[in-house]
């Protein structure tokens, strides 16, 4: 037969058997389902009145990720690289459980260098779709 182009090719697939094991220690967080990497990425603030410089702080799994400062003109758009809000893996069952995972956000107005908590928020995830919280 024909295989990829290629005239008169022969093509074999082998199946082997195998065991999925997990391994973990006492006190990690375990549940149902694949670990996922759990990425928690701020786009924009908008409705600030102030002219300043602005950050974002999200802190969930363990993990705290911060955006760099930017100036607000309207809105303030953050454009830090999606890998600075990687925060580790985390099943889908704990993931959702909205007891054990709080995914918490808050937002930091820099004033004369400091930062001053405008507000905080808790988000939550009721389901998953197409790998996305809603």
């Amino acid at each position: 037969g024909d295989f990829a182009s290629l005239q008169r090719a022969t093509m074999a697939i082998e199946g082997r058997p195998y065991a999925n094991i997990s391994i973990s220690r006492d006190g990690e967080a375990r549940g149902g389902g694949a670990l996922k990497r759990l990425t928690v990425y701020p786009i924009r603030v908008s409705g600030l009145g102030a002219v300043a410089r602005y950050r974002v702080r999200i802190a969930a799994n363990g993990q705290v990720a911060e955006t760099s400062p930017e100036a607000n003109w309207g809105s303030v758009d953050f454009k830090d690289h999606i890998s600075v809000f990687d925060l580790g893996p985390i099943p889908k069952s704990i993931l959702m459980n909205t007891t054990a995972t709080k995914i918490l956000v808050t937002l930091l107005q820099l004033q004369a260098g400091s930062e001053v908590s405008l507000g905080k928020g808790e988000v939550t995830c009721s389901s998953v779709l197409n790998g996305e919280c809603q």
